[in-house]
């Protein structure tokens, strides 16, 4: 029975590892919302509510960590130099600040490919909005969450402003001291360049039986 490195937490599958290979800066692969509201978030109370509660999405403080040589899927691991001020950021749009402002700074950083250096999400506060409104910009990468659902997930936990969505503020462990992404354990990664193989060979093969057996008559 294989067991999982020290310090990895996960590792990718192959779909999600699949939208990291493809991504490139002309297609980058996050999906992202805008959400306008009545008023203006409160910043500060705001990123204290999403900070209490990362402890219940503990994905949003790891980093995809390429495998040695490439021989297997990347691993989600924690991120030891997580800091929430790098994801949640203010931002302020141009006078007059309607719609078209609010388009135009939204196509700007949605066209922008996502920092892997760092958990794959961020949050814009945005202020500026004409009518005393606010907004938020969420881009959250499609190998973090499972589409709409996943994403749905997220703002569920961010957005309830019932008491049953209050958590307090937890104290989040640092992570575990891992090893450099040079020494990691080579025999795990080849097995999973074996099993990445062996998943495309079959789907090959099923695919060219089923298109034999429907140009058969």
């Amino acid at each position: 029975m294989m067991t999982k490195e020290p310090g990895v937490t996960d590792r990718l599958s192959g779909l999600d590892a699949s939208f990291l290979s493809l991504e490139c800066k002309e297609i980058p692969l996050h999906m992202a919302g805008v959400f306008i509201f009545d008023r203006p978030l409160p910043f500060d109370s705001f990123v204290r509510r999403v900070q209490s509660q990362l402890p219940l999405i503990p994905r949003y403080r790891q980093i995809v960590v390429p495998s040695p040589f490439n021989l297997g899927y990347p691993t989600w691991e924690d991120d030891p130099n997580f800091d929430i001020a790098r994801h949640i950021l203010r931002v302020r749009i141009d006078a007059p600040g309607g719609e078209a402002e609010l388009e135009a700074l939204s196509g700007h950083l949605l066209s922008e490919v996502m920092d892997r250096n760092r958990p794959l999400w961020d949050i814009r506060v945005v202020s500026g909005l004409r009518d005393g409104r606010g907004a938020m910009i969420l881009r959250l990468h499609h190998a973090m969450a499972d589409g709409i659902a996943g994403a749905a997930l997220v703002l569920g936990l961010i957005l309830d402003t019932t008491r049953a969505g209050s958590y307090p503020i937890r104290k989040i462990r640092p992570p575990a001291k891992r090893q450099p992404c040079h020494q990691p354990s080579v025999g795990v990664d080849i097995v999973s360049g074996i099993e990445s193989s062996l998943e495309h060979l079959i789907d090959a093969v099923s695919g060219g039986l089923l298109g034999r057996r429907e140009g058969v008559t």
